[in-house]
C-alpha cells in the first residue's frame, strides 16, 4: 500500500483515534481528524509541514514548482480567507504539470480542503461509516471502518470490461474520486466540487498546423526534464512498442543519462518485444538489460492484493519481482514508462457513420468487451442487472456534444482512470513510476490536435521522425512493421474497426480458439482458485461450476474472476 489515509469524524469534537485502529505511519491528529500514511520506501513523495495558521500534507509531485510549499501556503490563503474559489483552483492547476493529493487544515477552526490533480493521477477513494468520512489512497485499511463487500453489479462491469465504470469500484460503498476535485466541509456535510473537467470538444484546435509539431516535442521533453529531479537512477522500461521508445528518444534528445531495463517472462512471451527493444537500444549504443522472471508465486499474488486490494487484477502479479529488482538498483531509482502514449497519439474517433448516444453505447461494448454480458451475469448469479444503461447514462453525463468527444472522455475516465492508472499505482508501491505523456500541457496540446492529423498514426510518425528518425523506421513489435508503413497501418485500423462491430464481435467469438483457461492452470493458480473457492461467501456469490465449464474463457477472464473471488474472502 502507498499513500495517505484521512479519517474525519462527522462530529468534530469527537476523537477519531479512539474509534478506529491506526493504519500506517501516523501523520497528524486534531479534534475530528486522524491522518496516517502507508510509506513503502524512504523517498516516497509524502510531506507534512505547518505554519502559524495551517497544517499541510502533500502526496505526489508538483513537477515544475521549485518552492511548492510556498505555493501551497498561497493556495491556503486563497481558499480560507473566503469561500473555496473553484475558478482560482482552476487557474492554479489547470495547466500545472503535477500529480498530487493536497490536504490543508486551518488550525483555528474545523475547515479543511483536499485537492487532487486534474487527471486524477493518484487514485483516491471515498467511503463513509455512520461516524466518519474516509478519503484514502488505500482500500484495505477501510476494513477498520466499514465492511469491505464485493458489489455484484460492478463485478459484472469488471468481468465485461476488465474495469469498473464511472466512479464505482468493485467494493460496495467505496467510490473513486475523479481528477480535478476539491473536497471540503460545509454545513455539517462533506462537499465534492469539480474545479476542472476537461472538455475534449472545447480543447480541439481546428487551426492546428504541422508547424506546431516542434512545440509538441518541446512540451514532451519539458515533461521528462521536470521528472528527473526525483531520482538518482533513471530507468526506461523499454519494450518493442512505440511509447517506451519515444521516452528513450526523449532522454537522448535532452542529454539525460538512463538505463534500459526490460524483462523476460517465465513463458518467453516477451521475446518478440525484446528483440525489437535490443535494436532500439543499439541505436543509442546502449545495452538492453533483461531481468529474467520466474512464474509468479502465491506470495506474489497475495502481495499484489495487499498493495492494491484487487483494483489491479492479479494477472499482473508476475511483474512484482521485476519492480522490486528495479527498486533495489539504487537508493532512489525511478522507472520511466510509456504509459499514456497509446491514448494521446492515436485517432480515437469511433467509426460510426451517423453517431447517436445509443450507437455509441453499443460501440463502447463492441470495442471494449472482454466477456459477453450474459456470461458475466450468470457467473455473478445476477440476471437482473445490465451495464448497458450505466454506459448510456455515463455518455450522456459527459460535457462534450460530439460522439467522438464523448467516447474519448469515456476512455480517459474509465479505461485510463479505473484501470491503467491503477496499474501505474501498483508500480508506485515498489518504485517511483513516472511518464512524460501526462505532463498536463503536453497532454492537452496533443488532445487539441484534430483527429484528421492523428489518423493512421500520422501524427505519431511525424513526431517520432522529428524527435528520433532512426526509431521511426524500427518495427513496432505489436505490428511487425514500422510507423513508416502507412498502407499497412491503414489495414490494421480497418481490421480493428471491423472487430469493433457487432458482427466482428460475433465472428471473433466464433473463430476464437475453443480453449478454457481452467484446463491449463499452473499449480499456483490451481491452489489459489481452490483456496478462494472453498470460502463460503465465494461459493455463494459465484456460479463457479458454470464458469469452469465455459469455452473461450481466456487468461484475462480467469484472472478477473480470481481477483473478484479473493475480494469476497474479505467479508
Amino acid at each position: 500500500m502507498a499513500g495517505i489515509n484521512i479519517t474525519i469524524h462527522k462530529k468534530l469534537s469527537k476523537s477519531v483515534y479512539n474509534d478506529v485502529e491506526s493504519n500506517g505511519e501516523f501523520l497528524y491528529q486534531s479534534n475530528g481528524f486522524y491522518i496516517s500514511a502507508e510509506i513503502p520506501y524512504p523517498h516516497y513523495p509524502l510531506n507534512i509541514w505547518e505554519n502559524s495558521e495551517y497544517v499541510f500534507i502533500t502526496e505526489g509531485y508538483f513537477f515544475e514548482w521549485i518552492d511548492y510549499k510556498n505555493k501551497c501556503e498561497g493556495i491556503a490563503d486563497i481558499c480560507f480567507n473566503n469561500d473555496v474559489d473553484l475558478s482560482e483552483l482552476r487557474q492554479i492547476f489547470g495547466d500545472t504539470d503535477a500529480e498530487f493529493v493536497l490536504f490543508i487544515k486551518k488550525k483555528s477552526d474545523d475547515r479543511f480542503i483536499i485537492v487532487n490533480d486534474v487527471l486524477g493521477r493518484l487514485p483516491l477513494y471515498f467511503s463513509q461509516s455512520k461516524e466518519t468520512w474516509n478519503i484514502t489512497r488505500n482500500i484495505l485499511p477501510l476494513r477498520d471502518k466499514i465492511p469491505l463487500v464485493l458489489d455484484q453489479e460492478t463485478a459484472i462491469d469488471a468481468l465485461v470490461f476488465g474495469y469498473t465504470l464511472g466512479s464505482e469500484t468493485i467494493y460496495k460503498n467505496v467510490t473513486r474520486i475523479v481528477g480535478g476535485t476539491v473536497i471540503y466541509r460545509a454545513e455539517e456535510k462533506i462537499c465534492f466540487d469539480t474545479y476542472y473537467q476537461i472538455n475534449y470538444d472545447e480543447i480541439k484546435n481546428n487551426n492546428w498546423q504541422w508547424e506546431s509539431l516542434p512545440n509538441l516535442i518541446s512540451l514532451f521533453v519539458e515533461g521528462l526534464i521536470n521528472r528527473i529531479k526525483f531520482s538518482d537512477l533513471n530507468i526506461v522500461a523499454l519494450s518493442g512498442g512505440l511509447d517506451s521508445r519515444t521516452v528513450a528518444a526523449g532522454f537522448h534528445h535532452a542529454g539525460i543519462d538512463c538505463r534500459f531495463i526490460s524483462f523476460q517472462d517465465a513463458n518467453g512471451d516477451a521475446s518478440k518485444d525484446l528483440k525489437v527493444a535490443e535494436i532500439i537500444a543499439a541505436v543509442y549504443q546502449r545495452h538492453l538489460e533483461i531481468y529474467q522472471l520466474d512464474s509468479p508465486t502465491e506470495f506474489d499474488f497475495e502481495l499484489l492484493f495487499e498493495k492494491k486490494a484487487g483494483i489491479n487484477s492479479l494477472d499482473m502479479s508476475f511483474v512484482v519481482p521485476y519492480l522490486k529488482y528495479l527498486a533495489g538498483l539504487s537508493g532512489q531509482s525511478a522507472m520511466f514508462t510509456g504509459d499514456g502514449g497509446d491514448k494521446v497519439f492515436p485517432d480515437l474517433t469511433p467509426p460510426i457513420p451517423r453517431p447517436t448516444i445509443s450507437l455509441l453505447r453499443n460501440y463502447v461494448f463492441y470495442s471494449n468487451q472482454k466477456l459477453p454480458i450474459t456470461v458475466a451475469k450468470k457467473i455473478m448469479r445476477n440476471e437482473n442487472y445490465s451495464p448497458l444503461k450505466k454506459v448510456f447514462d455515463l455518455l450522456q453525463s459527459y460535457p462534450e456534444k460530439t460522439m467522438s468527444g464523448k467516447y474519448i472522455h469515456f476512455l480517459m475516465d474509465n479505461r485510463v482512470g479505473n484501470w491503467l492508472n491503477e496499474g501505474e499505482d501498483r508500480n508506485r508501491n515498489f518504485i517511483i513510476s513516472l511518464t512524460p505523456f501526462y505532463n498536463l500541457r503536453f497532454y492537452k496540446a496533443l488532445m487539441s490536435v484534430p483527429d484528421r492529423y492523428k489518423a493512421d498514426f500520422t501524427l505519431y510518425r511525424k513526431f517520432l521522425e522529428l524527435l528520433a528518425p532512426a526509431l521511426a523506421n524500427i518495427d513496432n513489435a505489436n505490428w511487425g512493421f514500422p510507423l513508416t508503413e502507412k498502407r499497412k497501418i491503414s489495414k490494421v485500423y480497418l481490421k480493428e474497426d471491423m472487430k469493433r462491430t457487432r458482427l466482428g464481435v460475433l465472428l471473433k467469438e466464433t473463430l476464437k480458439n475453443k480453449k478454457n483457461y481452467f484446463k491449463s492452470l499452473s499449480e499456483t493458480e490451481t491452489n489459489l482458485f481452490d483456496k478462494y473457492a472453498a470460502d463460503q461467501m465465494t461459493s455463494a456469490t459465484f456460479n463457479l461450476k458454470y464458469a469452469t465449464s465455459l469455452k473461450n474463457f481466456d487468461t484475462d477472464n480467469f484472472y478477473c474472476l480470481l481477483t473478484l473471488m479473493k475480494v469476497t474472502t474479505l467479508s
